[in-house]
């Protein structure tokens, strides 16, 4: 098995430039802060319905 596929089987996998692996404790707001953009953008650019479902793992 690659190193990629062991990192993706463990949700660590690089992710990469423009997307953010969302991590405990994140929130949209604070996603959106850290790339300067508003939450708004983030919850619109992914398709978010409800903004306060997302879950670590997820790809944005």
């Amino acid at each position: 098995m690659s190193l990629i596929a062991v990192l993706a089987a463990c949700g660590s996998a690089p992710v990469g430039p423009g997307f953010y692996r969302v991590e405990r404790g994140d929130t949209v707001s604070k996603v959106a802060r850290a790339n300067r953009t508003s939450a708004q953008n983030i919850a619109r650019w992914n398709n978010l319905t409800d903004p306060n479902a997302i879950e670590v793992g997820q790809v944005l």
